[in-house]
């Protein structure tokens, strides 16, 4: 492959060759018989259909099972080694779901998602390889898992050149960014380029959406080069997102040609390599990511030996300090002119507000005077924007450089012509898909607008970027509408002309009729913070600041000219006061600045209740609060907990836990301290029984754990115990699990003994004087066999006569070591509810929330990744112990529920997303659950399905997955209730959690929710700060501020490894900017941080609410309304076409949500009216 040029060269005739289009055989499918010329159909269920396309009157579809693969096959085509290429085609799924379409060459598949009901038009980018064999050198249209039909149609290939984004001496492509003397290039595979970038020197590799494919023979060439910078510095990190054989090997070189080995990669992973000091400095650094493996990659969607999910280029350069961010554009000439040389180097930022200019060294290489103006002119759909540069008379043999500043009206994609006008017939053209991030169709000035400093405003579902430019609207006012006992936010945005120094900001009470007031206290605000994010979620997305937390105003700020500062508006109209407008003013106050900002508020005559409708369950981890905010003071953990569970209330957010400083104990006072295991008669040291831990799944691991926490003496702890493995050779773990002071377990400080025994009864003896820094107590399991997080390894162990003592006193600290047996009939639990009553009471009344997780023991669980069998007391399910003791114990907490009244409140989640191959295990959980205890709600992550009829009666599905409405209504009929959830899927075109997606997302999601009558939300987590696979080290935390990427861990994934989920997923608060590091020496007790989505979610859930007043006094009046009435009311209960059409059709502009809204909340005022 030949280098991509910093510099696009355009060579009057040569362009013909280069910006060619590429002849697709039969590409509008009109021509064939009996099937469509030149494309061949590779197995399976497909059509040519006949029944209409995109452009014409036929085109290709495919039909899938839902667990098959097929594809329409282009003839072999002539593509060129080393090219940049871009596919066009439209694309329709009338019925499809699931899976996926699969697109493009065969070397370079692109998965594009669920595709519409309506034919849409999609473009791909694609490097070829260096070569390119005639096996591969095709297209291919088709499904992978879709249940249901995919066409295709109207399909173009054109040859591109890439033009990268210029800043100052830097050319910088996409993925590439500069932060003062810091360069990071992260391969942008989730963006347009996929394959291609500005680094890649060279690949011979198969790519898949977003993701390199090695086999045999494969390898990828980068060349890092920062313009004349020297890097002093340099790293490389290489993901392997997927691994069934084969080894990575990562090499560097200074030129090319002489490689040197620095790692490799051998098991799914991230691996970090530094670039030997010895070739440093260096202006050019030479990286090959390269295959050892012994099978090539086949057709047909080959994974691979391996994959590599992300590479990350980290460098420090010399030189003066920027800041500056990449981009790439992919141009095409469909005018050249043999008159001129036009070397094109810059089209500008591509964003709104920025500085958007064409640029262009141009040579005369004819014999006569040339009359050029440059023009540019942006299309979208019936709109135009042109503009012209100045006019030039260009010498015969002169060259001379050309600029035309352009604007860009507004988001969304845009087809740009440049043309040099007058006598020349050169027209290139590139597409400019300007994210939603950057619409500027929003916000009014307000009067405060100076020479000093530009104000306006905004609504509260826009995320602003700094950059953005002023609006033209103008109010006089800032205008908020909110019911009683609801908070509504608006932004308020000051731009300065010169730097601000030392802005504090003022909130006045606010008057209204009749005497009302709301209090200043009521009228909050907050600075809008940004995160850095630097590896876009998916299409949505882009590489930029982005704004999200809402931390506190605590100290005066200083601002920078010429960006835009956010300030969130919050305000909660009090119960009680009167309906109406409210009035008053946000006094602002710096060095050399004042000003004063109009509010205005109009206050709905009803109030919001303090339990919502919508039902709601959130993950929280306490745990987390403690690390970042180094807590372990009891005391001290439970303030901080109170400010944590207030938010949550605040936002009509329900945490899985509420009460987690105040669980419910449980004791079974004839079975001992110990829970695990079985007592076997048949096989023993000493006595009349020993402890079997046996663990027979391939799927879980098993142990027994002494149920108590052991304070670690001053000299120590001796653990003695006998052991007898099942198999010679056979090796096991005894471990200490450390707590600090409060209690907490301590992740990842385990002490895990590891032990090999041979079949025969052994004696293990050892003292333990040393513990990790801030234990105060130890947890004794006793393992089966090695612990693995899916649970593979399996083995058996008897244990006897164990013994743990004060290693200087020799008091005995355990309690049952004999293991001797147990009399059945005497198992019962008994429970002391005394701290988690008051906790939950709380909860419930105070904080209004409306559900909460019932922790059950004793059903095992697991998710589609491993599982845990079933388990109570060390029984397992099919003894007579563990059935009496899991009916004892199942039916004492449904009966104290009932008389606490938190049935309707308490769900069981204790399966997390199955596979098929687990419906048969999750059924017999649900069967011994409804057996046991019937009245407890029974919830599942997963859609309806035949295999699970019978066992939930709370369905919690992702969103995608709640489109059979047959299913749904046929349970619905039998009682079952309805959550959905989403979490790192889906993403777009859906609803989603993510930080790079528009701000209303997440509040249409509720009007979703009540569009489709979905009772209740699920996210997995809320405060998701860290990866302990991205960042193992406990003392080194990953920083939400910094790092707005929430990376996958857990499901067997390495340590070190990056493997990103979203930006933001399960992570709506963020710990106090004081703890945003938590390497911080001091505590920190201030609550959470606010975010953007947080808000979002909450005014999402109070529109639920508008929804549900609504729906209440119109049942409640019907009998007094006339059919007209009625019909209108319940018109007003409909989400609009132009809110949400369907879970991937919605709007992102909050204005018709806001609209909708206020309507609604008239509607309910004048019900309220009615007798």
């Amino acid at each position: 492959m030949r280098r991509n040029n910093v510099r696009l060269l355009i060579l009057g005739l040569a362009w013909g060759v280069w910006a060619q289009a590429l002849p697709v055989p039969n590409a509008s499918f009109e021509n064939g018989d009996p099937g469509p010329a030149g494309w061949t159909l590779s197995e399976g269920t497909g059509k040519w259909a006949t029944d209409g396309g995109s452009d014409g009157t036929h085109a290709i579809a495919v039909t899938g099972t839902g667990e098959d693969s097929n594809y329409w096959r282009s003839e072999a085509l002539p593509f060129k080694p080393g090219t940049v290429y871009r596919v066009d085609f439209d694309a329709s799924s009338p019925d499809g779901s699931g899976g996926t379409p699969i697109t493009g060459p065969a070397f370079c598949n692109r998965d594009i998602g669920q595709a519409g009901k309506d034919w849409t038009a999609y473009s791909s980018i694609f490097v070829t390889p260096r070569t390119v064999s005639p096996d591969e050198a095709w297209l291919r249209f088709g499904q992978w898992s879709v249940k249901g039909t995919v066409r295709f149609d109207n399909i173009r290939l054109t040859e591109v050149q890439a033009v990268h984004r210029s800043s100052g001496d830097l050319v910088l492509g996409e993925g590439e960014r500069l932060e003062g003397n810091s360069y990071t290039f992260a391969a942008p595979f989730n963006t347009q380029s996929r394959n291609h970038s500005r680094a890649l020197e060279s690949a011979q590799c198969g790519f898949n959406s977003n993701r390199w494919v090695f086999g045999a023979g494969s390898d990828v060439v980068y060349r890092h080069r920062i313009g004349s910078r020297q890097q002093t510095a340099a790293a490389i990190e290489a993901t392997v997102g997927y691994h069934a054989g084969g080894e990575l090997v990562l090499e560097v070189s200074r030129d090319g040609a002489q490689w040197r080995q620095i790692g490799t990669q051998g098991e799914k992973g991230t691996r970090t390599c530094a670039v030997p000091a010895d070739l440093l400095p260096a202006s050019d650094v030479w990286v090959r990511l390269r295959a050892q493996a012994k099978a090539k990659v086949g057709q047909n969607s080959d994974p691979g030996s391996f994959q590599i999910h992300g590479y990350e280029y980290r460098a420090t350069l010399d030189g003066a300090a920027a800041e500056a961010a990449g981009k790439t554009w992919y141009i095409v000439v469909t005018g050249a002119d043999p008159n001129l040389d036009v070397a094109l180097d810059g089209l500008g930022a591509g964003i709104p507000g920025a500085d958007n200019v064409v640029t262009a060294q141009v040579t005369n290489r004819s014999q006569r005077e040339l009359k050029l103006q440059p023009v540019v002119i942006l299309q979208q759909g019936s709109r135009q924007a042109e503009s012209r540069g100045a006019a030039v008379t260009l010498a015969a043999g002169a060259a001379q450089r050309f600029e035309c500043a352009y604007r860009i009206p507004s988001s969304g994609a845009w087809t740009v012509r440049v043309e040099l006008g007058g006598d020349s017939a050169y027209r290139g053209q590139f597409e400019l898909d300007v994210p939603a991030y950057y619409e500027t169709a929003y916000g009014e000035l307000l009067p405060a607008t100076s020479g000093k400093a530009a104000l306006w405003w905004a609504s509260s579902g826009w995320k602003i970027p700094r950059q953005r430019p002023l609006p033209e609207a103008k109010s006089n006012a800032i205008l908020i509408r909110t019911a009683r006992n609801e908070v509504e936010a608006a932004q308020f945005v000051l731009r300065p002309a010169e730097a601000i120094r030392g802005l504090r900001i003022v909130t006045e009470a606010l008057t209204g009729p009749e005497g009302g007031v709301i209090p200043a206290d009521r009228v909050e605000v907050l600075r809008v913070g940004y995160v850095p994010v630097r590896q876009p979620t998916d299409d949505t997305g882009v590489a930029a600041d982005w704004p999200d937390p809402l931390p506190p105003l605590k100290v005066p700020l200083d601002l920078k000219a010429g960006e835009n500062q956010p300030f969130w508006l919050r305000v909660k109209a009090p119960l009680g006061i009167p309906a109406g407008l409210y009035t008053g003013n946000i006094r602002l106050e710096a060095t050399d600045y004042r000003e004063t900002v109009p509010l205005q508020v109009e206050v709905y005559g009803f109030d919001l209740p303090r339990r919502m409708t919508c039902q709601t369950a959130f993950g929280f981890s306490p745990g987390n609060v403690w690390r970042y905010q180094k807590i372990t003071d009891p005391d001290q953990r439970r303030a901080v907990l109170d400010k944590y569970l207030r938010n949550y209330s605040d936002h009509h957010i329900s945490v899985y836990n509420p009460a987690p400083l105040d669980p419910f104990s449980i004791t079974w006072p004839s079975a001992g301290a110990w829970n695990g295991g079985t007592r076997d008669q048949t096989e023993k040291h000493a006595g009349r029984s020993s402890l079997l831990v046996k663990d027979d799944s391939a799927t879980g691991n098993a142990s027994a754990a002494f149920g108590k926490r052991i304070a670690i003496p001053e000299k120590g702890l001796r653990l003695h115990f006998w052991y007898k493995t099942a198999q010679p050779g056979h090796t096991f773990i005894v471990t200490f699990g450390h707590s600090d002071a409060g209690g907490s377990w301590m992740s990842g400080r385990n002490n895990d003994m590891v032990l090999e025994g041979n079949g025969q009864w052994q004696e293990f003896d050892r003292t333990v004087t040393a513990f990790p820094e801030g234990a105060k107590s130890v947890n004794l399991t006793l393992w089966a066999t090695l612990w693995h997080e899916n649970g593979t390894p399996t083995g058996a162990v008897w244990y006897d006569d164990a013994s743990l003592t004060d290693a200087g006193t020799g008091q005995e600290l355990l309690e049952g070591g004999d293991f001797e047996p147990i009399d059945v009939a005497a198992i019962q639990p008994v429970f002391d509810w005394t701290a988690w009553d008051q906790a939950m009471d709380k909860a419930v009344t105070e904080y209004g929330f409306n559900t909460f997780r019932m922790p059950l023991q004793g059903m095992g669980g697991g998710t589609f990744y491993s599982r845990d069998e079933p388990s109570l007391l060390g029984y397992t399910e099919n003894t007579p112990e563990y059935k009496a003791a899991f009916r004892a114990y199942a039916q004492g907490i449904q009966e104290h529920l009932r008389e606490k009244g938190f049935l309707d409140e308490a769900f069981i989640y204790w399966f997390d997303e199955p596979d098929p191959k687990d419906y048969e295990f999750v059924m017999n959980g649900f069967r011994r659950l409804k057996e046991n205890a019937p009245d407890l709600r029974r919830m599942l992550t997963e859609q309806v399905e035949e295999g699970l009829v019978g066992g939930p009666n709370l369905w919690c599905p992702l969103t995608p997955e709640f489109a059979n409405m047959e299913k749904v209504e046929a349970r619905r009929q039998a009682g079952d209730q309805f959550w959905w959830y989403i979490c790192c899927g889906p993403k777009a075109p859906y609803c989603t959690e993510f930080i790079d997606h528009p701000g209303t997302e997440l509040r249409v999601w509720l009007w979703q929710t009540w569009q489709r009558q979905v009772e209740g939300i699920l996210i997995w987590e809320s405060n998701y700060w860290t990866s302990s696979s991205a960042y193992p080290d406990p003392k080194q935390l990953q920083n939400p501020y910094d790092d707005p990427m929430s990376w996958v861990c857990g499901y067997g994934t390495p340590a070190g490894t990056k493997s990103p989920w979203g930006n933001g997923d399960g992570r709506f608060l963020y710990p106090p900017e004081a703890a945003g590091s938590g390497v911080q020496a001091e505590t920190v007790l201030d609550g959470p941080v606010d975010s953007q989505r947080w808000e979002m979610l909450r005014d999402g859930i109070e529109d639920y609410e508008y929804f549900a007043i609504l729906q209440r006094l119109l049942a409640a009046k019907r009998d007094r309304l006339a059919a007209g009435e009625i019909e209108r009311y319940e018109a007003l209960l409909k989400v609009p076409d132009a809110i949400s059409t369907d879970l991937t059709h919605f709007t992102t502009d909050p204005a018709p949500v806001e609209q909708r809204r206020a309507e609604v909340a008239r509607g309910i005022m004048d019900l309220m009216q009615r007798p």
